[in-house]
């Protein structure tokens, strides 16, 4: 695959970032000095005066004065690759990603309040885009200085929040999220949840997509060279997870849309990538920083690099991809064995994920929130096989509860949440409470229908739940500690499942796990007929 160059001129994140010819509308250069007495210099150009040169060096990451007395040469300007070439790829990337975190986002205000939709002075230029949540505040007036009357501060209130659900040229249409204490008035003001940056480093590839050593060694430096800049990156056992998943389905990592894709499983604002041609001992890195929302290619450069194990050679290349190709069928029908869910660096091959999640202690997975009350947001740990309304099977999952957990989901259907927290769009499902929170309280959830309570499992430990499918008869058990059976075990069994629930078809009916309950193994087994 080609890789395009792109022009970094008017990117907000980063108004300094060099052309092609290593300089933009601003006038800022990267520029590569040699001194008489050591050196190179390469990095960002601070300060020029008569006596001395100021830069920010890449490699030291640091500002650097130099004499111009001891200034032998000065390349002005050079390109991205030119420094990358000078300085190594993680140095150069180190420093552009860490200038994207100091960058702000324009504030709004609220320009109309109807009753179903709030309009914002927030349009495409702003950067907003549809499902992104902003941040209401009202302003409280003016700290002022009683000796002076000089003005110290201005005190504003947090009151609400909202996600964008359309955005137009210049005004964005948004709906509330929770309840509302304080009616919103026009005014207000809202400025987009601006978390930091997260980044996804992915080790550069084949161009076929297969893996190799350089590009796992650079994928850690670049992941060092981030950290030591205090950019967050995605925790590695979290990115690997997510790898085997898209890996499984063959897909090519450096594309943009396979990207986002990874961006969004894990959690990531920005996916770093690329891809590494060459033969024998000598190649070029191609890397892009890619973000997430919009796909767009934020920074490109391409860089010599030594190759570690030999060539990167068609056959090489295609003798690494072809075995988890030829498996890739087989491979997803469920062992029938209880299986960790996280203590491999993937998920059992009949799951996937829609949404990040993390390792826990026990060798289990949850699913991250940032508010541990809205436990239906995030993703869904799901069975790729979306068919089971016509196929028979026992599901089991053990679960539990950490200190951090809130309400656990299981089911069967879309999993899609529907609104309130005890929704979710064509599907049945179990609402598991900890212990800590409702005594441990167990529902049986179906779309379109009352609530449905089967009882408590008030006690701590480790937890099955078994979903049964056997004709058109579902069963759904809960076995307290995973003891066996004993009095303490919950059951409900839905005699028709498809007069139960119309809405299931051959096409969205999967096994669901979700919520903030801990995952710590699972297996499933097809009945035959």
């Amino acid at each position: 695959m080609c890789f395009r160059w792109i022009s970094l001129i008017g990117l907000l994140i980063f108004a300094c970032l060099p052309q092609a010819q290593g300089q933009d509308e601003s006038g800022f250069n990267i520029i590569r000095i040699q001194t008489k007495t050591g050196g190179p210099y390469v990095g960002e150009l601070t300060n020029e005066g008569n006596d001395a040169i100021e830069l920010f060096d890449f490699q030291m990451n640091r500002l650097v004065t130099v004499k111009r007395d001891l200034i032998s040469r000065i390349e002005n300007p050079i390109t991205i690759d030119e420094a990358a070439k000078y300085a190594g790829v993680p140095a150069v990337m180190g420093r552009m990603i860490s200038q994207l975190s100091v960058r702000k986002r324009p504030a709004g205000k609220i320009a109309k309040v109807t009753p179903q939709v709030v309009y914002l002075t927030l349009g495409e230029s702003s950067g907003v885009v549809v499902g992104e949540k902003v941040t209401v505040f009202r302003g409280e007036g003016d700290v002022i200085d009683p000796d002076t009357g000089k003005v110290l501060a201005s005190e504003r209130a947090r009151i609400a929040e909202v996600s964008i659900t359309e955005v137009n040229e210049n005004i964005s249409k948004a709906k509330l999220l929770g309840d509302l204490e304080i009616k919103l008035e026009v005014g207000d003001e809202v400025e987009p949840q601006d978390s930091k940056i997260v980044v996804a480093v992915c080790p550069p590839s084949n161009e076929d997509g297969s893996s190799n050593p350089t590009g796992v060694t650079l994928a850690e430096a670049l992941t060092s060279a981030l950290v030591q800049r205090k950019v967050s990156v995605v925790e590695r056992s979290a990115l690997n997870m997510v790898l085997a998943e898209l890996i499984a389905q063959n897909t090519v990592l450096f594309d943009q849309g396979s990207a986002q894709q990874l961006g969004k499983l894990t959690g990531a604002s920005m996916v770093l990538t690329g891809k590494i041609t060459g033969e024998k001992n000598s190649g070029t890195a191609h890397i892009r920083l890619i973000e997430v929302k919009t796909g767009e290619i934020l920074i490109a450069l391409s860089a010599p690099v030594k190759i570690s194990g030999g060539a990167l050679s068609s056959a090489s290349r295609s003798s690494s991809r072809s075995p988890t190709t030829s498996k890739r069928t087989e491979s997803t029908e469920p062992s029938g064995k209880l299986e960790f869910l996280g203590k491999s660096r993937s998920l059992p091959k009949y799951l996937t994920t829609t949404g990040s999640v993390e390792r826990t202690p026990d060798g289990g997975i949850r699913i991250p929130h940032e508010k541990p009350h809205y436990e239906y947001e995030g993703g869904l740990i799901i069975t790729r096989d979306r068919n089971l309304l016509d196929r028979d099977f026992v599901f089991e999952v053990l679960v539990t509860f950490g200190p951090n957990d809130g309400i656990g989901h299981v089911g069967i259907g879309t999993g899609r949440q529907d609104g309130a927290a005890n929704r979710r769009a064509d599907s049945i499902f179990i609402r598991f409470h900890p212990p800590s929170l409702g005594d441990g309280e167990v529902n049986l959830e179906s779309a379109g229908k009352p609530s449905v309570k089967m009882g408590n499992v008030p006690q701590g430990g480790v937890h099955m739940v078994r979903i049964t499918k056997e004709g058109d008869a579902l069963t759904i058990e809960v076995d307290p500690e995973n003891d066996g059976p004993t009095d303490d075990d919950l059951e409900t069994t839905i005699p028709d499942l498809r007069a139960h629930a119309p809405y299931l078809n051959s096409k969205n009916c999967s096994i669901f796990l979700g919520g903030r309950a801990t995952f710590v193994s699972s297996r499933m087994e097809f009945k035959s007929k």
